[in-house]
């Protein structure tokens, strides 16, 4: 880390080629400043923040300030030097006129250096931020995380910037991630999520309103006063989606939308996004004005779970009410979960794009032309206008690990080629699991072309120091494991048959490595190791939890579930302790409530306390199904839940207790995939192993049923419940998704 003295010469690392000649800048000699900043007379905010970061950073790098200068009073404050301009000041204009012939797209910046001189510029402010950023970069600065300790300065007494002509353009115009521009400006920005943002070059086009924007257009309070506003479905009125016809409800959200891009001023969003509320297609609206975009079957009924091109009719309402307004605007809306089929009814507005979402489909494994995603890009790319995609490179499903570096390396570089022309990357902070994906999807997206091998080998060197090679060799582990698992569907428990106890053996045994290469190491490195050690403990925990919870079917081993309940209660601590704030996760996705949850579920099994008890069970690849179940045949453990083929039967028998007490009340449900048949579903209930099976009613849709156990489990304390599900059909799969079980346990009467 600590050098005698830095060259810069245009990128000084294995990313690109400058143009090297023989003259150079002294910026700090011995730490005497050496050249002068200088900004325009009126400078952006982009421009001063630019400014005050390379100050800074030269500050922490060399301990000497170097001034900033207004250009117009630049007389008498000359470096002994050079000059270091920024932006577009009257001195650059010769560097600007390059930029122009090249036709450089928005953000594009360029470092020259020759004389005495330096210009830091792009096409656009921004672009002279990104320059800024770049030329910081060559110095040696990394942002890997947004702390102090994340990132790196290296130290030296001399920094000089060579000869050189060094011209960068992003690949994609929309790159976002935990920030999803680089324009905002901190108040303090020195260690900020949005300075790691600007440190790895995100930015482009922004946009008003998340992904899910109806209920910014009209907000649900409104569903009170003004129901017809809001979605009909099967003749009633609910708050989840919009009607999307009714005249007034459409002022209302229009008004609404005008007022918030009134606040953009003269830089508005380039994007504005109206896309459905968080719901499947059965909650959109089926009112008689909406019915005319619900296309109909071909037995002559309307196909309700059909909701895109109710989707591009609301959206086109807004593209066509703004287009005069913003000329250079688009509305946005997402091709999702209850959209990716194509329109029959409506054609999208000139002035549309789209947001195609990675939502469902394999997340480890990339795209083609054969997968959905791909799919999805070719047919909505036919229409000619900007297709965008959103991703989850950062699971907010899943704390633990999620190595996806080689997808990102794979899609990036596929999705150019589709056309595609922004990313958006849901980003959840759950850096000490995750943060590799962090560090090399913001610089693909820059640079599609970039080295990402050479990126990482940078990154272990700078950020573990002698640790480097066995984290390096740590990271390639754990995508091995995913290269050669199986399809990743969002959801942390599909990541358990990847981290089976070999390849978290394997992963063990690097950290261990890399612990005893830190010892006596720079504070910093340990530090960072320490952080990151944390995150894989937590993932080391759970999984190696539910690996040791799938031997207990063979081994009936008593101390499996004290085991399981002691490594999730170390994996909770890690994830409590203050000094790993971001390990797991960020305020609005409570991940570290998730880890208190398995916890706790761990820990209650199936007996409860007295007073009020839940029990949940999700049967994710058998769920928990192992250790509480007695009994469990027919079913396979499947993605969604316990799955059963056509003609197959699935039984499960569960025995529930009252620790130190008896049952008041016990109610229940269970979500399962309906079938187009009556939902062949037994539920049975008794009171003692000698005891016969008594049926049990329950009430539903076929999809979600009830049950109420209370009249035969009240002042008993073990109960025992059987359920028995049958798929008739000969094709379509069957699944059992959940259990939900509570009520009230009582001191035992007298």
């Amino acid at each position: 880390m600590r050098t005698s003295w830095i060259i810069l010469a245009g990128i000084l690392t294995a990313f690109a080629a400058p143009m090297v000649g023989r003259a150079e800048v002294v910026v700090v000699d011995e730490s005497r400043p050496g050249a002068v900043i200088v900004v325009p007379q009126s400078p952006t905010p982009e421009e001063s923040l630019s400014a005050g970061r390379l100050q800074f950073y030269v500050g922490k790098i060399t301990g000497a300030t170097i001034e900033i200068v207004d250009e117009s009073r630049l007389d008498g404050h000359d470096g002994p030097s050079g000059r270091i301009y920024i932006g577009r000041t009257r001195s650059a204009e010769g560097v600007l006129e390059k930029l122009s012939r090249r036709s450089a797209p928005a953000e594009s910046s360029l470092v020259e250096c020759h004389g005495n001189e330096v210009f830091v510029t792009g096409v656009d402010p921004i672009g002279t931020l990104h320059a800024t950023y770049f030329l910081m970069e060559d110095f040696g600065c990394r942002w890997y995380f947004p702390a102090e300790w994340g990132t790196v300065i290296p130290s030296s007494s001399r920094l000089v910037i060579a000869d050189q002509s060094t011209y960068r353009s992003p690949s994609l115009k929309l790159r976002s991630g935990l920030t999803h521009t680089t324009t905002q400006i901190d108040a303090d920005p020195t260690w900020a999520a949005y300075e790691w943002g600007r440190g790895n070059h995100l930015g482009g086009w922004r946009w008003w309103g998340a992904g899910h924007s109806y209920r910014f257009l009209i907000p649900v309070e409104n569903f009170k006063t003004h129901p017809e506003w809001f979605a009909l479905v099967n003749g009633r009125r609910i708050p989840d989606q919009l009607c999307i016809t009714n005249p007034e409800g459409r002022a209302f959200a229009l008004h609404n939308l005008r007022t918030a891009l009134a606040g953009y001023g003269d830089n508005p969003p380039e994007l504005i996004c109206i896309s459905p509320n968080d719901t499947t297609a059965d909650k959109f609206c089926q009112c008689e004005g909406c019915q005319k975009f619900i296309p109909t079957k071909p037995d002559g009924t309307k196909d309700f779970g059909a909701g895109i091109d109710r989707i591009i009719a609301y959206a086109n309402f807004f593209a066509d009410a703004l287009k005069d307004e913003y000329p250079n605007s688009r509305v946005l809306y997402m091709v999702d979960y209850h959209s990716y089929e194509m329109p029959t009814l409506v054609t999208p507005a000139p002035n549309s794009a789209f947001w195609v979402i990675h939502w469902m489909g394999d997340q480890f494994h990339g795209q083609n032309d054969s997968t959905r995603m791909g799919k999805t890009l070719t047919n909505w790319g036919k229409y000619g206008l900007p297709e965008l995609v959103y991703t989850y490179w950062g699971s907010h499903t899943s704390w633990s690990f999620w190595p996806v570096v080689h997808t990102i390396r794979e899609e990036i570089p596929y999705y150019l080629g589709k056309g595609v022309v922004g990313i958006v990357s849901e980003t959840h902070e759950n850096w000490g699991a995750q943060h590799l994906n962090f560090i090399v999807y913001p610089r693909l997206m820059w640079d599609a072309k970039m080295n990402v091998d050479a990126w990482i080998d940078d990154f272990c060197e700078k950020f573990y120091g002698p640790a480097a090679q066995p984290m390096r060799q740590y990271y390639a582990l754990l995508e091995r494991a995913a290269q050669n698992g199986p399809p990743q569907h969002r959801y942390r428990q599909t990541l358990i048959p990847t981290f089976t106890p070999e390849v978290l053996s394997g992963l063990r045994r690097k950290i261990e490595q890399a612990q005893v290469a830190l010892n006596g190491a720079d504070e910093i490195y340990r530090t960072r190791f320490d952080f990151v050690k944390a995150g894989f403990e937590t993932g080391d925990l759970y999984f190696s939890a539910e690996n040791l919870m799938r031997t207990y079917p063979g081994t009936k081993d008593p101390t499996i579930r004290p085991r399981m309940v002691q490594m999730m209660g170390r994996a909770l601590a890690l994830a409590e302790d203050p000094r790993f704030k971001h390990l797991t996760g960020v305020s609005e996705y409570p991940l570290v409530e998730d880890i208190r949850k398995i916890y706790e579920q761990y820990r209650q099994g199936t007996t409860f306390d007295v007073g009020r008890f839940a029990y949940f069970e999700d049967y994710y690849l058998g769920g928990r199904t192992f250790i509480d179940a007695q009994d469990k045949s027919g079913f396979i453990d499947d993605l969604y839940g316990l799955s059963l083929d056509g003609g197959k039967t699935g039984t499960l028998v569960y025995r529930f207790d009252a620790r130190d007490g008896e049952f008041e009340s016990v109610k229940g449900s269970l979500v399962l995939t309906s079938l187009p048949s009556v939902n062949p579903l037994r539920l049975s209930v008794r009171t003692g192993v000698d005891q016969p099976w008594a049926d049990v009613q329950y009430t539903g849709d076929g999809t979600t049923v009830d049950f109420d156990l209370t009249a035969i489990a009240a002042g008993h304390s073990s109960i025992w419940l059987k359920i028995e599900l049958k798929n008739p059909s000969d094709r379509n799969m069957h699944v059992l998704h959940q259990l939900h079980l509570n009520g009230q346990v009582r001191i035992k009467s007298n």
